[in-house]
């Protein structure tokens, strides 16, 4: 999904709550009371505010780096579990003898002794 607001925006409004939190009792204050003056939300902001402390080292948690990491390991991981599956379903639709393939393959170049191809077209006749 795209970014809804664009880096520069964003940037800013982290910059001007990070300037102006000490005016209020809590970042939470700030975010709800400067949000709607950048016309973004106020849990958007919060959690902008504290991503980008996270970022800096100044709070706990994953980098964005670490999240974005951490997004592109669960996608590789999801298509190799699909990968995985339609490779399983192949494995068992081949060796369960049902297919066309395998019964086609489990006839070519079987001839009793001393019967021979009609031609080399014909590897297989019926009996």
């Amino acid at each position: 999904m795209p970014k809804k607001y664009p880096d520069e925006v964003r940037e800013r409004a982290v910059r001007m709550t990070l300037d102006r939190v000490k005016d209020y009792p809590s970042m939470w204050a700030a975010c709800r009371e400067l949000a709607p003056k950048l016309n973004v939300g106020p849990e958007t902001l919060r959690k902008w505010v504290r991503q980008a402390q996270s970022d800096a080292g100044e709070r706990t948690g994953p980098t964005s780096e670490e999240l974005e990491e951490i997004k592109r390991l669960k996608r590789e991981n999801r298509d190799l579990r699909e990968t995985n599956e339609i490779l399983k379903a192949a494995a068992s639709f081949l060796s369960s003898g049902s297919s066309t393939l395998a019964t086609v393959h489990s006839r070519v170049h079987r001839f009793d002794e001393g019967e021979r191809p009609w031609s080399r077209a014909d590897l297989w006749r019926p009996a």
